[in-house]
């Protein structure tokens, strides 16, 4: 599945559709355009059908063809949502409501429906919180899923997501306007036609019939003159018609071939249009004027330029070389083996062996294409090998099959043949340039200077480096500034402004973020810069240019707090151990600095883990309402539908122990929790591990396995031979499937954890520190909820229980109250929890360690464990067998919720209830 939210597609691009269905009606387009037709060079009879990009949203893009807009229907939402679960009913209203963010956009776009509709939207304020919206939403919907489905399709079209056309299962030829003015004209123009479109709509007409379909399958180039004299297309046109006359109002020049109607001579006619347009001997006139020589040159740029979108989307190299490792396979196993056969397998397996790097996996879609198109390229001669009892009659059967599959992605012959002459061109032999400065240029060494310790260097150093930096300019050398993640191409002026400047620290030194050299080349490819002529100006280059002897450890300690998310002890090392990674990938080839850097990293992590074994807690303190608490989420959903789990609720540390002190040294270290580093008990536990990744097909396989919810997740690890947790969502999930790069199944343990629910991994060897990123598939409980929900909602055989929890969600929030009693009345933790409860007044973390003090009076028999992450605090319980995850609110995620539940009615051993609202004052 192709998703288009990140494709780079702009309104005004033409989107052909590359189709590999086998239904009949797609079977018989094929067929039709199949048929021999004047001037169809280059066109592929998979391409079926045309589009436009119209608009773009934050959302995605807005598609329209020549009869409709393409978007998710209604009705398939409607029957997708209805899988849904209450609570992801719920969850997605929240999601839509947080998005839109205007109540009286939402309230008159209601006023039209159902009383209950009205009622809530009349209730609802922009300052409300999730867990308000949720319980208000229950009460007037009566939980009915129905009603639930209902508000949520309204929302989902007043947010514009109805609009976009989220995901395609088919591959794209995008054809970009390289002229800005024309695109805008052709967009203008099209707009026009959809309106047109709507009229004919709204009159019960349609602007295509069955007839005109068939008939439009044989017309010829004498179209070509026909949408010439039309002003405007007429009311019956089909597909690339509608479109070849669009573009012939804009400008009748800008595709010379493929007139006629079928989306194969179209996409021929578009390739065309892709072609520089070669100069005549008529151009080759001298220009004085620069102006009318530049104008001179854009005249010969083609109109268009054409990206490949393959369906597998980023996937596209993992699955290519999925089906190269099977012709592979093939080859070797065949009933009659050969000599050729083997020597065909050998070469292929060299071949591929650069490609199967996993950073090229993390490529985007466009780059994705560009490497396949190299390895299709660099295989093909040995692809067409023919080597069966065959083989002078039939062309060879990998290639075949490599060549169809490319085909299904949008790659056909004519582009595999294009990255055939790019790659000769490159590696042809140099003409002879002379010695003018720009020659100069052009062939000298591109440096990039990342050195992310520059904030840390004194006046001298900076003075030192950039006369280096001048004479590097002086010699006809380029330098490019690796800022904000880009690479900026720097002059004499920018560069001294860059390093000069007065306020240098708070420009050039933030910019310069810790990056591999791996980060940077890929970077570099993006932007057409030639990588085979970088050298790099980091860290250990420029220690090494002015013989700076500063230890790296001194070096961190200046750096580390302009990089780190908060100035504390604990981040402080995290940025520190980030940045040791960084450069150890970048010293890869010298072992006595990777040894020395890797002696550094394991003082560091020490450090961590001695100063990190215990959580220590005291008075609370008010959250700071500029620190942002977003950080890239690590859990997907498999499902689309599915919402992304809030990271508010990860289980990055888990503990089982409470102890509160009698005589503490000072209020913040009223309470310690312990046992998230007690690894002595960890059992053996069953998982699949991947070598190659998680592939699309081993998703695919589980989603057909399990009716429970699955969640991808994937997030990067510095592994040693100290046990350390997974990434986590809930208490009761199971690890089905892993992948780790670099590593195989015999390197690395995992084990999990009775106590507090966890999978623990190191490496099997202990001399060892791997940087890996580990992706693994986790399938949830079925009675996996949002906690809040397991809150509010009524425990069966555990009415106290289920009333604590709502005495500490109903507390308020920040107080100087609780603060003035410090030293005053209160001189542990003891009076502080009774204090706290006195007010009805705590943080997330402060109502945890109350609620799981409280719940070792009560009910000292069931497991209480107080969950931590950057974002929230909250607890786990064991009950009837099963562990739930329970929020209590607290300042950042508050909840002004009460819950009254009538406690005198009794069905079938289950608790009926009803929500109340009701503030906090």
């Amino acid at each position: 599945m192709l998703l288009l939210s990140n494709c780079g597609i702009e309104p005004g691009d033409i989107l052909l559709v590359v189709s590999n269905s086998r239904k009949f009606v797609v079977k018989l387009e094929q067929f039709f355009q199949a048929l021999k037709t004047s001037g169809a060079k280059h066109g592929h009879k998979e391409v079926i059908s045309v589009f436009v990009c119209t608009g773009k949203n934050k959302y995605g893009v807005i598609c329209h063809n020549f009869e409709q807009q393409l978007a998710l229907s209604q009705d398939a939402l409607t029957k997708t949502l209805q899988k849904k679960s209450t609570e992801e009913l719920c969850q997605l209203f929240v999601n839509y409501y947080d998005e839109i963010c205007n109540v009286n956009q939402i309230n008159s776009l209601f006023k039209d429906d159902a009383r209950w509709i009205q009622d809530l939207s009349s209730q609802m304020h922009e300052k409300d919180s999730s867990e308000e919206l949720i319980a208000r939403l229950l009460a007037l919907t009566q939980e009915d899923k129905e009603k639930l489905i209902q508000t949520i399709i309204i929302l989902w079209q007043i947010s514009g997501q109805s609009a976009i056309l989220p995901s395609t299962h088919s591959s794209l030829l995008v054809f970009k306007h390289t002229d800005s003015i024309i695109r805008q004209k052709f967009l203008t123009a099209y707009l026009n036609q959809v309106k047109v479109t709507e009229q004919f709509h709204k009159l019960g007409k349609h602007r295509a019939s069955f007839f005109q379909i068939i008939k439009s399958f044989f017309s010829s180039t004498n179209q070509d003159q026909k949408d010439r004299e039309n002003s405007t297309p007429s009311e019956k046109t089909y597909c690339s018609r509608h479109l070849m006359q669009v573009l012939n109002q804009v400008d009748p020049d800008l595709v010379h071939r493929g007139r006629n109607v079928l989306p194969k001579t179209l996409e021929a006619g578009l390739r065309e249009a892709t072609k520089n347009n070669f100069k005549t001997d008529n151009d080759k006139e001298q220009l004085d004027d620069f102006e009318l020589l530049i104008a001179k040159e854009e005249q010969l740029l083609p109109p268009f330029k054409m990206f490949i979108l393959p369906a597998t989307g980023t996937e596209l190299i993992s699955t290519l070389i999925k089906m190269i490792d099977q012709e592979i396979d093939r080859i070797e196993h065949k009933l009659f083996p050969s000599v050729a056969n083997q020597q065909k397998s050998a070469e292929l397996k060299k071949l591929l062996l650069p490609y199967r790097d996993h950073k090229f996996q993390s490529y985007s879609v466009d780059l994705q294409v560009d490497i396949s198109l190299k390895l299709i390229a660099a295989l093909l001669p040995t692809l067409q090998r023919k080597t069966g009892l065959f083989g002078t009659w039939l062309p060879s059967t990998s290639y075949t099959k490599i060549k169809d599959f490319a085909k299904t992605q949008g790659i056909f012959g004519v582009d595999i043949g294009d990255a055939i002459e790019r790659e000769k061109l490159n590696y042809a032999p140099k003409e002879k340039i002379g010695d003018s400065s720009q020659n100069k240029i052009d062939l000298g060494t591109i440096y990039i200077f990342s050195d992310w310790s520059f904030s840390s260097w004194s006046p001298n150093k900076r003075k030192r480096m950039l006369e280096h930096m001048m004479h590097l300019f002086h010699d006809g050398h380029s330098l490019y500034l690796w800022e904000n993640e880009q690479l900026i191409k720097m002059n004499k002026e920018s560069l001294c402004k860059a390093i000069n400047d007065e306020d240098f620290d708070n420009l050039l030194a933030p910019k310069l973020k810790p990056a591999t050299q791996a980060t940077i080349i890929q970077k570099a490819v993006q932007q057409k810069i030639d990588i085979t002529r970088m050298q790099f100006l980091d860290y250990i280059t420029i220690k090494k240019i002015l013989d700076d002897n500063e230890p790296i450890e001194v070096t961190l300690n200046k750096v580390s707090p302009l990089f780190a998310s908060n100035i504390d002890e604990y981040h402080l090392n995290e940025i520190k151990e980030i940045i040791i990674d960084i450069e150890i990938a970048n010293v890869e080839n010298n072992k006595n600095e990777q040894a020395e850097l890797y002696f550094i990293k394991e003082k560091l992590i020490e450090q961590k883990n001695l100063s990190h074994k215990t959580y220590r807690s005291g008075i609370d303190t008010k959250a700071s309402a500029a620190h942002s608490s977003y950080k890239k989420p690590i859990f997907k959903p498999v499902d689309l539908m599915v919402f992304t789990p809030s990271n508010k609720y990860y289980r990055n540390e888990v503990y089982t122990d409470l102890f509160i002190n009698e005589n503490p040294s000072s209020p913040f270290q009223y309470f310690e929790l312990q046992g998230m580093n007690a690894t002595e008990k960890l059992v053996d536990c069953q998982y699949i591990f991947h070598l190659h990744g998680l592939t699309k097909e081993v998703i695919d396989k589980r989603k057909a396995e399990s009716t429970q919810r699955l969640f991808k997740g994937e997030k990067q690890l510095t592994l040693t031979q100290d046990w350390q947790v997974l990434p986590s969502l809930d208490p009761d999930e199971k690890l089905l499937d892993i992948a780790i790069n670099y590593l195989k199944a015999q390197d690395f343990q995992i084990k999990y954890s009775k106590e507090n629910h966890l999978y623990y991994i190191r490496l099997a060897n202990k001399d060892k520190v791997s940087n890996v990123t580990v992706n693994l598939l986790l399938q949830m409980p079925k009675h996996y909820a949002n906690p809040i929900f397991n809150t509010i909602n009524p425990i069966p055989h555990h009415r106290d229980i289920y009333f604590l929890l709502i005495k500490y969600l109903k507390f308020g929030g920040y107080d100087d109250l609780l603060w003035n009693k410090i030293g005053i009345t209160v001189h542990n933790g003891h009076a502080y929890l009774n204090e706290a409860r006195k007010l009805k007044i705590g943080s997330c973390r402060l109502r945890a360690i109350a609620f799981k003090e409280e719940m070792k009076h009560l009910h000292p028999e069931i497991p209480v464990n107080v969950v931590v992450n950057g974002n929230h605090c909250f607890i786990e319980m064991e009950l009837d067998h099963l562990s739930y995850k329970y929020c209590l609110g607290g300042y950042r995620d508050r909840s002004n919720v009460l819950i009254t539940p009538k406690m005198n009615t009794f069905e079938h051993g289950e608790l009926k209830f009803d929500l109340k609202r009701c503030m906090i004052p």
